[in-house]
């Protein structure tokens, strides 16, 4: 998006219509090939997309008002302050994606009795040390042969 901006700097039209295909983009790319396998991840990155998206949008026509002034000086600083409380509402959503997800984690964490959780690391030990010695037979059953 920087590269988009650094471009054109005296074609802000062209540098907000890139931007905006650009975010679009980046949605179908994330809701359809879910790139994070953790569901709060996805939520967080789709949700900052689409306050991206909005931003965008108030940008283009905050461009196009440029062009042939259709806007108030109130309606642009109503406008302005929308933007800031779109950026503000973004900074909020991630911060309450990260509580709650934390918040799961801990839950999930405390459902698990402590003996079963230490069970099954010593579990996840024994299995790693099982697969460390079979490594350890086969390489010196190449070497012999």
């Amino acid at each position: 998006m920087v590269t988009i901006i650094f471009w054109l700097p005296n074609g802000p039209m062209a540098q907000a219509y890139l931007l905006l295909f650009l975010n679009l983009f980046f949605m179908v790319t994330l809701v359809i090939g879910r790139p994070y396998g953790d569901l709060s991840k996805q939520v967080a990155a789709v949700s900052n997309e689409i306050m991206i998206l909005l931003q965008v949008v108030i940008l283009i026509v905050f461009t196009t008002n440029k062009q042939t002034a259709f806007l108030s000086l109130n309606q642009g600083m109503i406008l302005g302050w929308v933007f800031i409380g779109f950026i503000l509402l973004g900074l909020m959503m991630n911060g309450l994606i990260a509580v709650f997800t934390i918040i799961i984690n801990s839950l999930n964490k405390k459902k698990k009795p402590r003996r079963i959780r230490r069970r099954d690391k010593l579990r996840g030990n024994n299995l790693s040390h099982r697969a460390s010695k079979i490594r350890q037979n086969r390489a010196s059953h190449r070497s012999i042969s």
